[in-house]
């Protein structure tokens, strides 16, 4: 029916079963690591902090945050540090769930990190 709106089922739906394994991958690498990425509420939004074993100005890749109920205000960031920490501020939240997914590469390896969250 043209009525509901199907914004949560892929369009590219076999496209992203191929790259599942490599998001497995990515993800059992992070969880490899001495000292996993984390995702804390403040006052100020969210700030991620990444795994001091890696040279925060080295770290690329992208802070990408999708509202499950809103397709229209999911926003995605390059990530450029100077300091390991990462502030995602409340200006670019709104109250509600939100499925956060940090995807970062460094000497040529690259992790992954998700988490479901509510502001």
């Amino acid at each position: 029916m043209s009525q509901y709106d199907h914004h949560l089922v892929s369009d590219n739906y076999y496209k992203d079963e191929l790259n599942y394994q490599q998001e497995i991958n990515k993800l059992n690498k992070a969880a490899a690591l001495k000292e996993d990425l984390t995702l804390t509420k403040v006052p100020e939004g969210f700030l991620i902090k990444f795994p001091a074993e890696f040279d925060a100005e080295k770290i690329t890749g992208t802070i990408s945050f999708q509202r499950p109920s809103n397709y229209k205000i999911d926003f995605q960031l390059p990530i450029k540090l100077i300091a390991s920490n990462y502030l995602i501020s409340n200006e670019n939240l709104v109250e509600g769930r939100w499925n956060a997914k940090i995807e970062w590469s460094i000497n040529g390896t690259t992790y992954l990190f998700k988490e479901k969250l509510m502001y």
